[in-house]
């Protein structure tokens, strides 16, 4: 796995996921392909996630059923013990950003609140800068302020790149 290539989400875009990311665009979603006849988006594809414990799982989103707002998704221990399949109603989530399922409990987490109830956002974001030789150059830290959609990033964090010099600011 250390040769593997990491997936994240992006840090300015939020279409763009960790899982889309081998997106080929329609009809392949990366995760899965969209299927003409049902309008679902099928799986084919397995993750391996590192939970905020250090553990490691394997993550297969099996479909994604457009009728009922529906994901299917099937999670693992590595050697394939501890094998749970869930199938996730977002439909309650609608009006909210985000849908959190913790791995470790198998659970639901609503931790959000609805989009309506908020008008202001303070969240971090981070990425990690390598040269073309894959060695490491900084870690950016950005804080992003949301105003009822309106988005702004702030840089902090510190670092050298050549002819580039940046120092530690007060963010959020």
């Amino acid at each position: 796995m250390a040769n593997w290539k990491r997936l994240s989400n992006s840090d300015s875009i939020w279409e763009e996921g960790a899982f889309n990311r081998n997106s080929m665009d329609h009809p392949d979603y990366g995760w899965g392909v969209y299927n003409a006849i049902t309008h679902d988006v099928v799986g084919d594809s397995v993750y391996i996630i590192s939970l905020a414990n250090g553990a490691k799982k394997k993550l297969w989103i099996k479909s994604k059923n457009s009728i009922n707002n529906t994901y299917v998704f099937t999670y693992a221990d590595l050697d394939g013990t501890n094998e749970f399949t869930e199938t996730l109603d977002v439909t309650p989530y609608e009006d909210k950003l985000f849908v959190y399922y913790n791995l470790s409990i198998g659970s639901v987490i609503d931790r959000e609140p609805a989009q309506s109830s908020w008008d202001l956002l303070f969240s971090r974001y981070s990425a990690t800068v390598y040269d073309l030789d894959g060695t490491l150059l900084l870690m950016l830290w950005w804080c992003f302020k949301q105003f009822r959609g309106v988005g702004q990033y702030t840089l902090s964090g510190s670092g050298k790149l050549p002819r580039l010099e940046f120092k530690t600011f007060a963010g959020c």
